[in-house]
């Protein structure tokens, strides 16, 4: 699995305060506001807790995974590797696209 260092420079040590999944797609949002929308092929995401930090986040084809500091693992199929994640910020100005 190869940490994904753009993306991980872009949402390390974030908050994760709230999550929405739909049959398409999971949204993170974050204690400073901002998102991060994954499109994925899963049915049922996991349960993604609240309140934790995110130490890295890792892609190998259609896994991708976001390791958290206290060792909580968001485990997610994207739909589409390379055009499935999208992170903006508070203002809704896009930080990533991948």
């Amino acid at each position: 699995m190869a940490l994904n260092h753009k993306l991980t420079n872009v949402i390390k040590g974030r908050v994760i305060i709230a999550s929405e999944a739909d049959l398409s797609s999971v949204r993170l949002t974050f204690k400073d506001d901002s998102t991060i929308r994954v499109k994925t092929i899963d049915p049922l995401p996991p349960r993604i807790p609240e309140g934790v930090q995110v130490r890295e986040v890792s892609e190998y084809g259609t896994e991708f995974i976001i390791g958290c500091e206290d060792d909580t693992i968001v485990d997610l199929t994207l739909a589409e590797p390379g055009n499935s994640i999208c992170v903006r910020d508070k203002t809704g100005e896009v930080e990533y696209l991948g």
